[in-house]
């Protein structure tokens, strides 16, 4: 099974608002090159529409948050959601609430060059995503088509637990 996926990104001829239907993988790369190519005042946001909503406002039970230089050759991933967004209940649960988490991304055996930009979790705020947070561009690109494929947190990159959202 394949996910549909909202994106929220910034285009200019699109309010900011409004998220782009991604139905195939060959559409989340067109996305991705698009957010490469161009500056994202904010980090562009990613959840599958076939998972859960929550509330009174049925907001998805979980999000992707990402940001890129393609420059640099980096990019970075933020998820959080509940229990079940983590496959298997991984051990890397402990350590979150018991309704559900925050994480970053990471790759343990590559090391980000000392020359790599800065990725942000929040731009407004200028909160950076920690530099072990920093992943190669194809593991990027590979964990979020992972993400499309399964709607759950990746498997192909290490997490950690992160305070910050």
């Amino acid at each position: 099974m394949s996910y549909t996926l909202d994106v929220w990104y910034h285009r200019a001829e699109v309010p900011s608002d409004s998220p782009q239907t991604v139905r195939s993988e060959s559409e989340l790369a067109e996305v991705l090159a698009y957010v490469l190519a161009n500056h994202q005042p904010n980090p562009p946001v990613l959840v599958a529409r076939e998972r859960p909503k929550v509330g009174r406002r049925g907001r998805p039970d979980h999000q992707i948050k990402v940001d890129a230089d393609a420059a640099g050759g980096v990019g970075a991933i933020l998820a959080m959601g509940p229990r079940d967004f983590v496959p298997g209940s991984a051990p890397d649960f402990v350590g979150t609430s018991p309704d559900g988490g925050v994480w970053i991304a990471e790759c343990k055996s590559w090391t980000p060059p000392a020359d790599a930009p800065s990725l942000y979790i929040d731009k407004a705020v200028m909160t950076e995503f920690p530099r072990r947070a920093v992943l190669p561009l194809d593991l990027w690109q590979e964990a979020l088509r992972e993400f499309m494929r399964t709607g759950l947190r990746p498997t192909c990159v290490e997490w950690d637990v992160s305070a910050v959202y």
